[in-house]
């Protein structure tokens, strides 16, 4: 029997965590983004964007074309030894499909490729409201390939043996999957996180009307989630999924992982009791904190089948 097949259990899931009720109480300083709204926080970005950092020998980026002439840029990790057979490794940012930058997940980069002595890629794709769905898929789709097809000469001999890039793994951290028009009838009973965490921190119920505003989505396209595609859940490599309690999106990756798995997937799942959306970034000095990024570098070990090293790669 799986672990959240009631509205019960999914309602536990949604009771706030002890550590940060009592970090909420207190008089510590709170970053802003803990109470701003998706909105509030890319118009702060417009105003106040992130510093990136220098290129270096081991982490640049450059740029590469999509299919509208766009140039796209990619930030590059790599290790100090560079073996050519070492892992490549995708990682996409999040950020409601209207804001972030592939710097964002440098520390998960730079974890990677000290643990499994991988190169890393963070890509980019454009943003709503400037950029209406289908461009970050498309982008997404259009910088995939040319990896695929230009990896091996730009990064070494990584490729297997009949020089096709097998994906090997999946990362789906915090995932967004469904509309209501589009949740399997079977589930329906159990997709009751947009309301249960409406009022979540970092992102709630107005947050997700928002994205859906500026971003506008055909929720129906199989470039907006794979239950719209036929045979999306057959056949794919292993899959992490990481799963916050507080989350409106939390039963989003808790059915896909079900689904998954019940078509034959592999699967492992990590889910994070009374934590809200992006916790892990927002409060990273959290007990909580601290375990989900120790959960993501394990992960991408059971991902790429191999331990950890102790030494910096």
């Amino acid at each position: 029997m799986d672990r959240y097949d009631t509205i019960e259990k999914l309602a536990e899931l949604s009771v706030q965590d002890p550590e940060l009720s009592q970090y909420l109480e207190s008089d510590v300083e709170k970053p802003p983004f803990l109470f701003q709204s998706l909105q509030q926080l890319r118009e702060m970005l417009a105003n106040y964007p992130f510093p990136v950092p220098e290129d270096s020998e081991r982490e640049y980026a450059f740029e590469i074309p999509m299919r509208d002439g766009h140039q796209s840029s990619i930030r590059v990790y790599e290790p100090k030894v560079r073996h050519p057979n070492r892992p490549l490794v995708v990682l996409i940012h999040g950020g409601g499909f209207c804001l972030g930058h592939n710097t964002h997940v440098g520390g998960t980069a730079q974890a990677i490729v000290s643990a499994y002595n991988a190169t890393v890629l963070s890509i980019s794709y454009r943003f709503a409201p400037e950029f209406k769905f289908p461009v970050a898929p498309n982008d997404a789709y259009d910088t995939m390939e040319w990896i695929a097809k230009n990896a091996e000469a730009k990064f070494g001999k990584w490729l297997s043996e009949n020089k096709t890039p097998k994906i090997t793994g999946l990362w789906l951290a915090l995932p967004l999957v469904f509309e209501e028009a589009i949740v399997p009838a079977e589930f329906k009973h159990i997709w009751v996180s947009r309301k249960q965490n409406a009022e979540s921190l970092i992102i709630g119920h107005k947050d997700m009307l928002y994205v859906n505003e500026i971003y506008s989505p055909d929720v129906f396209s199989a470039d907006f989630s794979p239950f719209n595609a036929n045979g999306a859940h057959i056949g794919l490599p292993p899959t992490y999924l990481q799963v916050c309690g507080q989350d409106p999106l939390r039963d989003d990756g808790l059915i896909y992982e079900k689904v998954l798995r019940n078509h034959g997937v592999t699967t492992k799942l990590d889910v994070y009791p009374g934590l809200p959306h992006g916790f892990a970034e927002v409060l990273p000095n959290l007990k909580a904190a601290q375990k989900y990024r120790l959960d993501t570098k394990n992960g991408f070990g059971w991902l790429l089948k191999q331990e950890p090293s102790s030494v910096e790669g």
